[in-house]
């Protein structure tokens, strides 16, 4: 097996090529239909757009947030200063797609010198729906996804640099940096560095122990000071958290169907447990090796990243862990599985290493037929979440008149409203979101009515399980119904007589 203490050699034109390839199918996607928006989107557009013009890192929903990390949204308003941030932010994420192929290409050069392997991983990350679908959306997580492979890439090139040790980690820890303001999960690239680091630094085991313990120090200082800034800004360190419905079993079995999605294209645990043991069973194998810079560090990456995901959400109310949430952890796997598939070959007579390349070469054709039928799908359906075209027809049904000023609006569905140029409030809540935190905005909604016109837009198809519904509403309230189309009913709301 290869030992890793010196720096392989590897070809870049392939590996650039095939980012070239990734980045352009993905703006292909984006010239069909442009990208695909969500709640998350909107919140990002509606932070770039006070940013741009006011200089405030907030949205009409949260006039002064700590929830979403300042970094995605302020790369959106630098777009908007050029052109259209929607657009241009689309563009933007298919670029941000093939970086990350060619970071990945890197990586997979590092740790195998068979080009099928190498070739082939960066194949399987470039056209995975699940990485293009990421990427057509004007989501943060490619943008994670390059900035945390970059710094692992780095974390690796300061392991093996004894002369540019400092510089190396001194550039790791600024990507790391610009990692965790993007999403703040990206803190765990600073523990995971740092376990690098007292392993594999090519120094005595005082020195290690050093390295290790200022990248630590140096790495939380800055996360702490953004946590004291936004707590002193906001009143909430990191956005306001609330209590979790979903326990920690619940969320490990999420975590691993997640991981079997996007390895496999299948919803099962037991595809998550089969990635899970060919890696461990890779880090077998390669036990006697001296110096598994690479591996190491994405290993380390992985777990922290899946445990800290899982361990936060079963206390902490947000996304349920799907593959979105996961995927910062599948270029990660991808890469260790292919080690481990390297070290499996090497071991292998040659009678059995043909008949495992065979078996290989069917599982790459299986994943490329069942992966590019999805891929195929994605790239000509009608676009994705409010931009698909029975949203967009749907909405284009609703009477923007009926909800003119002075009416103060209220909806269980402010973001998708937000896209006809109406800025909702939330319409009262039981709970919190994705908790049962109890709420009570009813006092606040009453003296909105009698304060002056409201008007309550429910909107069809959106979350209702944490909000007063209208049949709720009007044991307190009079209702009027004053239109209803495919896409919201607009109540005027009147106090009871």
């Amino acid at each position: 097996m290869r030992s890793e203490t010196a720096a392989p050699s590897w070809s870049w034109k392939p590996i650039a090529l095939i980012a070239v390839a990734a980045g352009a199918v993905s703006a292909y996607s984006i010239v069909l239909h442009g990208p695909a928006l969500s709640d998350d989107s909107i919140a990002y557009l509606a932070i770039a757009t006070r940013w741009r013009t006011r200089g405030e890192l907030g949205y009409w929903l949260e006039p002064a947030t700590s929830t979403w990390p300042p970094v995605y949204p302020m790369w959106l308003g630098v777009l908007g200063w050029l052109g259209d941030p929607v657009t241009l932010g689309g563009y933007a994420q298919s670029i941000l797609h093939g970086l990350t192929v060619a970071v990945v290409g890197v990586l997979a050069s590092e740790l195998t010198p068979r080009r099928v392997l190498r070739y082939g991983v960066t194949l399987v990350v470039a056209f995975s729906p699940w990485m293009l679908d990421s990427a057509g959306h004007l989501w943060s997580e490619t943008m994670f996804d390059l900035l945390a492979l970059a710094a692992i890439l780095l974390l690796v090139r300061a392991v093996r640099s004894r002369a540019r040790m400092l510089p190396f980690l001194g550039a790791s820890l600024v990507v790391v940096w610009i990692a965790f303001l993007t999403r703040y999960l990206g803190v765990v690239l600073i523990p995971s560095g740092a376990l690098v680091l007292l392993l594999r630094a090519p120094a005595a085991r005082a020195t290690r122990l050093a390295l290790a313990a200022g990248y630590l120090a140096v790495g939380l200082s800055v996360p702490l000071m953004v946590g004291l800034v936004n707590l002193g800004r906001t009143g909430n360190a990191f956005g306001p958290r609330h209590s979790s419905t979903v326990g920690i079993v619940e969320n490990a079995r999420d975590g691993l169907a997640s991981i079997s999605l996007l390895t496999f294209n299948v919803i099962t645990v037991l595809g998550g447990i089969a990635v899970v043991v060919l890696i461990g069973f890779g880090w077998w194998l390669h036990r006697r090796d001296g110096a598994e810079v690479t591996p190491l560090a994405l290993t380390g990456f992985a777990v922290f990243y899946v445990v800290a995901l899982i361990g936060l959400r079963s206390v902490s109310a947000f996304d349920r862990v799907a593959y979105r949430l996961m995927l910062p952890a599948y270029a990660p796997l991808l890469l260790l599985g292919i080690w481990s598939v390297d070290a499996m070959l090497s071991a292998m007579s040659r009678s059995v290493y043909r008949r495992v390349v065979y078996a290989f070469g069917v599982a790459l054709a299986w994943w490329t037929v069942v992966n590019g039928a999805t891929l195929v799908q994605l790239l000509h359906d009608q676009g994705g979440g409010y931009t698909a075209v029975s949203e967009v027809a749907a909405r284009n049904s609703f009477r923007l008149d009926l909800v003119a000023s002075p009416c103060k609006v209220y909806s269980n569905a402010p973001f998708p409203l937000s896209l006809t140029s109406i800025e909702s409030e939330y319409a009262p809540r039981i709970t919190e979101r994705w908790s049962n935190d109890r709420r009570d905005d009813l006092p606040d909604f009453r003296q909105s009515v009698r304060s002056g016109e409201v008007c309550l837009v429910w909107v069809h198809g959106a979350p209702s399980e944490e909000y007063y519904t209208p049949q709720d509403l009007q044991a307190s309230f009079t209702l009027e119904l004053v239109d209803e189309s495919s896409f919201a009913s607009v109540f005027r709301v009147k106090e009871k007589q």
